[in-house]
């Protein structure tokens, strides 16, 4: 079945404009409406990739989070008596530290984030030898941007994924398009007010922003590079009684133009003043920079990428450098508020995908050596070390156990 993005999409940024496809974006609105079992596209425009790539801001933040995010370290637990115990040797570990022939385990990582943060849905495909190999052989980040998902029309009377959506489909690059089965993917989503089957792209909601710095930047490459008629170049006040302007002949004028255009310049081998003999009058055309606030711009509309993703702004360069404790508290927050839940989602799934859940047993990702979180690590030692030495103290001095555990706090 041959798919257009249009049975359920239109627009998104729609189609970029300018003379290089950079300065500005036409807004449409979106379109990914669930109608029965129509397919539904993962990308509206396929724009997404394109404003990733040619945006620094949204390149940096995005590629800032997956970073962070591929610092963990994958982990296999199994409960006994209640205890977490690390699972030695686990075939899984080995899966996931080498998921496939092309990519490292932080490669693998930073796609699937990324395909999460632009598209607002990632596909994890594994390749089993039949269906009920638990384990697979190897993991694949399927492109998000040619995935499509196919609903069976039925949603909330429904107690199973499968009972949901019946296939994905991978549009491929030479016509072909290939079907996965819902068991074969972990398929994960950004919360999407308007659909509980296809996530939502968090770049829907930075439109204004992303096309106010691609506005910023566009009007300053052209002042850079392009120039234009920066001023005019008139005939000067003549001599006499009437004191009337004399315009330039043909000849002067072009002689001028040609001066202006090949002798001079701000490059080494150009002339940076021009004199002449023809009185002339200057009259510039450019606007100062500064007084437009471009920059200013461009570093409000960072902050506003930096909060929807969940980020800090210490993190990042900026004019005033953050402090090594604001860096330090930069992190931690970001950890904690940000990459962990994320990460937890994932290993959650992960955990499902290989019937781990089912047995007592699962995968997270580990942070703990990361320095930002071992002082909170301390932290917590320190206020435990304390609470034991209170409950000694307290039981020393005539408390029973009961007690004093009730006083600092243990029971």
């Amino acid at each position: 079945m041959e798919f257009t993005p249009l049975q359920n999409l239109f627009g998104f940024f729609g189609y970029l404009r300018g003379k290089d496809n950079y300065t500005q974006t036409n807004v449409f609105e979106q379109h990914q409406v669930l109608s029965g079992k129509n397919p539904i596209w993962v990308t509206v425009s396929n724009q997404e990739s394109h404003l990733f790539k040619t945006t620094p801001e949204l390149y940096s933040v995005i590629m800032k989070k997956a970073t962070l995010y591929s610092n963990g370290i994958f982990k296999h637990y199994k409960t006994v008596k209640g205890v977490d115990v690390e699972v030695e040797n686990s075939e899984v570990i080995k899966l996931l530290n080498n998921p496939n022939p092309l990519q490292s385990k932080t490669e693998w990582m930073i796609e699937e984030l990324i395909h999460s943060s632009i598209y607002g849905n990632s596909f994890v495909f594994g390749l089993k030898a039949f269906d009920a190999q638990k384990i697979p052989s190897i993991l694949y980040n399927l492109p998000a941007d040619r995935m499509v998902v196919n609903p069976t029309g039925l949603i909330f009377k429904q107690s199973k994924i499968s009972d949901i959506i019946e296939k994905f489909t991978l549009k491929g690059m030479d016509g072909k398009n290939e079907d996965y089965k819902v068991s074969e993917v972990i398929y994960s989503k950004v919360t999407n007010p308007n659909s509980s089957i296809i996530g939502l792209s968090p770049l829907h909601s930075l439109q204004m922003p992303i096309s106010n710095i691609r506005g910023a930047y566009g009007y300053r490459n052209v002042i850079i590079e392009e120039k234009g008629a920066i001023g005019i170049l008139s005939g000067g006040s003549g001599g006499g009684i009437s004191g009337n302007s004399i315009p330039l002949s043909g000849e002067d004028r072009t002689k001028l133009e040609n001066q202006f255009v090949n002798d001079y310049g701000t490059s080494n081998r150009k002339k940076k003043i021009m004199i002449t003999k023809t009185p002339v009058s200057w009259q510039p055309m450019t606007y100062p920079t500064k007084d437009l606030m471009l920059f200013e711009e461009i570093s409000a509309d960072l902050r506003i990428i930096i909060d929807v993703f969940g980020l800090n702004e210490n993190l990042f360069s900026k004019e005033k450098g953050a402090t090594f404790t604001n860096l330090n508290e930069a992190k931690k927050i970001t950890y904690q508020d940000c990459i962990i839940p994320y990460a937890n989602d994932f290993t959650y799934k992960l955990s499902d995908y290989f019937g781990l859940s089912e047995i007592g047993e699962k995968i997270v990702l580990d942070y703990s050596h990361i320095e930002a979180l071992q002082e909170n690590e301390l932290d917590k030692s320190t206020v435990i070390s304390n609470k034991v030495n209170t409950l000694i103290n307290l039981m020393t001095n005539g408390y029973s156990k009961e007690e004093a555990e009730t006083i600092v706090g243990l029971k």
